[in-house]
């Protein structure tokens, strides 16, 4: 297991709180800044975001998704030195998905899925399969092991009770609709500052060509030749030429 999976992922994932209850999972994007489900938080006061490793923080806005199933959660105040998840990807049928989550009575537990592919809905979610969804881990993040990239946030579950997996909503829908479009840039400047994710990365996933990466919003992951550097995830910034919504 790698750092992405012992480290980073569980620890840009926060248990998120509603009057002291918890509701559900969201996860960093920056350090001030967390996607999660809009069921999590809709029409809810008292919001907290409990980390793992930094406490309870206090939440400043929500900005709720219209067109999907999706929420972004702002604090007060930057978390210093909270792991921030790579934003990139959708998947492709039979990629595995790693997570981490908050289920109901749970200090944070992981869980495995396998890509089944898209479906025909608008936006489109991914479906996967393979690997239990509990209550609790809406708004978890869905780390696509192909490209090292988070591709997904888990919205919702095909049984409770089974292993039949459940539904993800893709980063290139979140990041194309206008109300979370900022959010691209965001992680992007956040990944630049931090290049924590970055390092972690296998030989594996950096050998991807770089367009693997790239996301609706306009932000890419460059790759550059080097000495040191040959085929090593080096650079984020915005992808060239104008992006169309």
């Amino acid at each position: 297991m790698g750092a992405l999976e012992s480290e980073l992922l569980p620890g840009c994932s926060a248990r998120i709180d509603i009057n002291g209850v918890p509701c559900g999972t969201g996860f960093f994007v920056t350090a001030k800044d967390l996607i999660t489900c809009r069921h999590v938080v809709d029409g809810g006061t008292g919001i907290e975001v409990c980390d793992r490793y930094h406490g309870t923080h206090a939440v400043s806005a929500a900005v709720i998704g219209r067109e999907f199933d999706v929420a972004w959660i702002k604090l007060e105040t930057p978390v210093p030195e909270v792991p921030v998840a790579l934003l990139g990807d959708t998947a492709e049928v039979g990629s595995t998905l790693y997570s981490f989550g908050y289920p109901e009575d749970s200090p944070g537990e992981p869980a495995t899925f396998e890509v089944e592919g898209l479906t025909g809905s608008v936006p489109p979610r991914i479906k996967f399969k393979a690997g239990q969804v509990k209550p609790g881990m809406s708004g978890s993040p869905l780390l696509n092991m192909r490209t090292g990239a988070v591709c997904a946030v888990l919205v919702s579950t095909r049984g409770k009770q089974s292993s039949l997996g459940g539904y993800g909503v893709p980063v290139s829908a979140i990041l194309s609709a206008r109300r979370f479009r900022e959010l691209g840039a965001l992680n992007a400047s956040a990944h630049v500052a931090d290049q924590r994710w970055i390092d972690a990365v296998t030989a594996d996933q950096e050998t991807l060509p770089a367009d693997a990466l790239q996301t609706e919003a306009g932000v890419i992951i460059t790759q550059v030749s080097g000495d040191a550097h040959v085929g090593k995830i080096v650079n984020i910034g915005h992808a060239s030429g104008p992006v169309t919504f």
